[in-house]
């Protein structure tokens, strides 16, 4: 494996013209490093290999991915097409560092190629990346998740490593009792948490910190995250809370507040931080709700989005 290589794997639903920003972000920000290289698993074979990126260049491989009609019609479906169809692409990866990433992930650091390889190195972080956002409490706290996943396949088996969901459960709310869910999923990514964050692991893992603002990102009944819930979420353990306890995690500083551009109030898409600097967002819709809704006017926000950061080079 080549320590200074970088292969980026993503999971491709007709998301062409968001990988296409993906790829010129990569590029402007990264121009002086060439050391990287694209896996593309085409997971909508209604669309051709030749119109899943609109761009011709030997550092992007494009391999067949799953019918979602192969995927048996249960709960979290759609999380298990992408999670097969993500073993399959972290395969065919040769170099030492991996990123696991979204189409509609962008990370906006200049030369962050360079300096994520250089701080997992140093720091000998075998995982690093972005955590679930905490407005999704159901989901798994304090590991990065497949949304933004950096490894070093240096330091841990591929073969051990899948994104299929546990068992087709993905953890849903409970109208009856919402503290019930929190931490519930086992969604993409669960299996690859649940076994590497355990202190008996002995590997080092890392998270860019979210920007999260309970009262206004938690989707449920205002009133549950008043003073009485903060009150009673102080004496309770972390697996209970709405809100995530451990300190440094999340930040209600956002991109705006940093002087850069406000993704977050723009479209309300996620914002991470970096040593207090933009580190990246991600729009977080379903690609295949995309395809009904269009897409034009959100693509429209993305390009000029990035193209501030671009000028910006952080």
């Amino acid at each position: 494996m080549e320590k200074e290589c970088l292969t980026i794997c993503t999971v491709s639903f007709d998301s062409r013209r968001y990988l296409e920003s993906s790829w010129k972000l990569i590029s402007r920000l990264n121009e002086n490093n060439d050391n990287w290289q694209f896996i593309i698993v085409n997971n909508n074979p209604e669309i051709p290999d030749s119109k899943v990126l609109g761009i011709s260049d030997g550092r992007c491989n494009i391999i067949k991915g799953f019918s979602l009609d192969e995927i048996p019609d249960r709960n979290g479906r759609n999380s298990y097409h992408h999670g097969v169809a993500l073993n399959k692409g972290i395969r065919h990866i040769k170099t030492r560092f991996a990123l696991i990433v979204d189409p509609d992930f962008y990370i906006v650091r200049k030369s962050w190629i360079n300096d994520v390889v250089t701080y997992m190195l140093k720091k000998d972080i075998v995982f690093f990346g972005a955590p679930w956002h905490p407005r999704w409490y159901a989901k798994q706290r304090y590991f990065p998740c497949p949304h933004c996943l950096f490894i070093d396949l240096g330091r841990v088996n591929v073969n051990e490593l899948d994104f299929i969901p546990d068992s087709f459960f993905i953890g849903t709310i409970s109208h009856g009792n919402e503290r019930e869910s929190i931490g519930s999923s086992k969604d993409t990514g669960y299996r690859i948490s649940n076994k590497y964050s355990q202190v008996k692991s002995g590997l080092r893992y890392e998270c860019v910190v979210p920007v999260f603002r309970p009262a206004s990102d938690i989707c449920i009944n205002s009133h549950t995250l008043g003073w009485t819930n903060r009150v009673i979420e102080y004496f309770l353990p972390d697996r209970l809370c709405y809100i995530p306890k451990r300190t440094g995690y999340y930040s209600d500083t956002g991109f705006r507040e940093l002087g850069y551009p406000d993704v977050r109030g723009m479209k309300d898409w996620e914002e991470f931080l970096w040593e207090n600097i933009p580190f990246g967002f991600h729009l977080r819709c379903y690609a295949q709700s995309r395809l009904i809704s269009g897409a034009d006017e959100e693509l429209s926000a993305l390009s000029s989005v990035i193209e501030k950061f671009i000028s910006i080079s952080i």
